[in-house]
């Protein structure tokens, strides 16, 4: 077997090989060519990739003045950090992801239960957006309002969706728990003031579930989860903060025409 290869460089003098195989390269003043890949034995069984490493020797040298690089034996025991560099392929022809490290069950059940928390807070804001819509109702500025709610609490089901795949989790759908809602009252002061306040409340259930979410993954010690999660926390507070203030306003004007001059102003 032999244990040094030539990548040959006349002009340069020096030889380089890896994992096996090498290019045989011929540089003279007149022309160049580069050769085929060349094995590095003549034998049949070839040189374990893994079983030796790169050294060059300045010392010894040929008598043409061209330096070798020699292989040198590299330690694979159990203790040595090389030991880290050594993969094995997966087993299995179709796993069931290959990108989860370390991402716990419990986590995963947690993100889909939120997803269905983000979903059923879209549906409800939807509902509130048809209400106000209507032709009876006539207030498109809260109509406007509630639709982009409802878009807004979609995309966040749409991100821990794709939070849940980036870790190597199953996505799984649940039923969606829709509140009772309903507007009996006959002045428009009442059904928005009824409106901002489910408003409220809703964002106060989404930020307590995030909570749950977070502790869940405190728990475990997944701090990439409790950081993903904590943005959307900071968020939860800013949305209960804006539907508090607005709770307040409506019951500040108290008339039909204060309740329309904010109407005028979602827009």
């Amino acid at each position: 077997m032999i244990n040094k290869t030539t990548f040959v460089f006349p002009s340069v003098g020096a030889t380089y090989s890896l994992f096996g195989f090498c290019r045989k390269t011929t540089i003279d003043k007149k022309s160049t060519h580069i050769g085929n890949l060349l094995p590095l034995c003549t034998k049949k069984k070839p040189i374990a990739p893994d079983s030796r490493s790169l050294r060059c020797s300045q010392e010894d040298k040929l008598s043409s003045g061209k330096e070798r690089l020699e292989f040198a034996p590299v330690d694979w025991s159990e203790n040595s950090p090389l030991k880290e560099l050594v993969f094995e392929p997966d087993e299995r022809e179709e796993p069931e992801t290959r990108v989860n490290v370390g991402y716990d069950r419990r986590c995963e059940e947690a993100v889909n239960n939120h997803i269905c928390v983000e979903y059923t807070a879209s549906y409800v804001y939807h509902g509130l957006f048809a209400f106000f819509d209507r032709d009876t109702v006539a207030l498109p500025g809260f109509a406007k309002y509630f639709n982009e709610q409802s878009l807004e609490e979609r995309q966040h089901a749409h991100e821990f969706i794709q939070y849940q795949n980036s870790r190597g989790g199953r996505v799984v759908l649940k039923p969606i728990a829709l509140p009772e809602m309903g507007f009996e009252s006959l002045n428009a002061t009442s059904d928005v003031l009824y409106a901002m306040d489910l408003h409220l409340q809703l964002e106060k259930y989404v930020y307590r579930k995030l909570l749950q979410l977070h502790k869940v993954a405190t728990e475990v010690e997944d701090v990439q989860l409790q950081d993903f999660i904590e943005k959307y926390l900071q968020h939860q507070i800013d949305a209960i903060k804006v539907a508090a203030e607005y709770v307040a306003q409506i019951k500040r004007v108290g008339t039909g025409h204060g309740v329309y001059d904010i109407d005028r102003k979602l827009l």
